[in-house]
């Protein structure tokens, strides 16, 4: 696989590259969404936010290897929720059933007011729209039967 260009590559942050978020989605206001989303929790967007937020949108596999706390999580929430209200299947996948049931919940789906809920479990929320996000415990067999639009492998170092 050739090297991306990006003025990411080799950052101190994190390297973005390899099979690990999977995203099929043409560009469109995922970086506004983003922002408005930040700025709701008066937070601001960093310049490596920025620049993974369209990264998401114009690459179909990531890899994020990063430091901790420095917002890869929220944002990755936050494209899971722009993701599931634009009828998107999204696949959580986790050290175990707690931590992707905890990333779920993180996505806030289930209060972004978007639309309305068909179905909305601990591990799951399906919006009106076909939307559906599906959080489970990494497994060899995980999300084996379900299709998904992105599937997100959050901590995936601890992953089996």
């Amino acid at each position: 696989m050739p090297e991306p260009e990006s003025n990411l590559t080799g950052s101190k942050l994190y390297d973005l590259w390899q099979p690990a978020v999977r995203a099929q989605e043409p560009p469109s206001p995922f970086p506004e969404y983003l922002e408005a989303s930040m700025k709701a929790r008066r937070q601001e967007v960093w310049p490596y936010q920025a620049e993974l937020a369209q990264e998401l949108l114009q690459h179909s596999d990531i890899i994020v290897g990063k430091a901790r706390q420095i917002g890869v999580t929220e944002l990755l929430c936050d494209y899971a929720r722009w993701c599931a209200e634009r009828g998107k299947r999204v696949l959580i996948l986790s050290k175990g059933q707690l931590e992707s049931a905890r990333f779920l919940r993180r996505t806030n789906l289930r209060y972004s007011g978007a639309m309305a809920m068909t179905k909305d479990t601990e591990q799951q929320v399906e919006l009106a729209n076909g939307g559906h996000a599906l959080a489970l415990p990494a497994t060899t067999g995980a999300g084996r039967s379900f299709t998904a639009d992105l599937v997100i492998v959050d901590e995936a170092a601890f992953d089996p």
